[in-house]
């Protein structure tokens, strides 16, 4: 119930996002996963791949993943292995063949995934990862959303950004966060009055490995900034 939130509400934020891939593409619009160590890789999945996705989402389906994930993450493995198995899964024949949804095939490269699809979506963990796969993406001309974080650095985001502009190609990221209407309905609410002060606190420890640290502390910062 929680994983459909946080997918409903991040492809919320994502609405006018995809009606611009649907401008420029085939319908139904072919999504692609690369990387798929971060649970919303199933999440976001989950909700466009539904068979009556209406609006923006309607003919919005992924079709293919890249299933990789961050070497030096803990625990990445096990979880490319779980969100493997249930990518595999989401696929049932349905009653009525008007509701059927394609199968995801995993691809074994970039480049071919790349081939398979309109659009990408970004789900390695590790940020460093980004620059690259984020590169990859955009000189194919390929729409990109790229889960949080948008990148380990300050410098590989604004390469990231820089090589969106020159290739003209949209690239967008944020923290569902952001759009959750119980963040933001804080503010000014008159059964709180004017917010002058914020503690947040979320899913982070001291000891958490360089690929952490730019990953799972962006939920409370996108938070504090939304209440603020």
């Amino acid at each position: 119930m929680i994983r459909h939130f946080i997918a409903l509400v991040a492809l919320v934020a994502l609405g006018d996002f995809w009606g611009d891939v649907r401008a420029h593409a085939a319908d139904p619009v072919r999504v692609g996963l690369l990387g798929i160590d971060n649970f919303g890789s199933v999440a976001y999945t989950e909700f466009l791949n539904r068979p009556h996705a209406e609006g923006v989402f309607e003919g919005v389906r992924v079709v293919a993943a890249y299933p990789i994930g961050s070497d030096d993450y803990p625990d990445s493995d096990k979880l490319v292995e779980q969100w493997k198995k249930q990518l595999l899964e989401m696929y049932q024949k349905p009653k009525d063949p008007k509701d059927a949804v394609p199968p995801i095939e995993m691809v074994n490269s970039v480049d071919e995934l790349l081939k398979k699809c309109d659009a990408v979506m970004i789900f390695s963990m590790d940020g460093r990862l980004h620059l690259k796969q984020a590169t990859a993406v955009l000189k194919a001309g390929k729409r990109l959303f790229i889960s949080r974080p948008l990148a380990s650095s300050p410098e590989d985001a604004i390469a990231i950004l820089k090589l969106s502009a020159e290739t003209k190609t949209p690239c967008w990221s944020s923290s569902q966060h952001r759009y959750s209407t119980g963040f933001s309905g804080m503010k000014n609410h008159p059964e709180v009055g004017r917010v002058i002060g914020c503690d947040v606190y979320g899913g982070w420890t001291v000891n958490a490995p360089e690929a952490d640290k730019f990953t799972r502390p962006l939920h409370s910062i996108e938070t504090l900034y939304t209440i603020m």
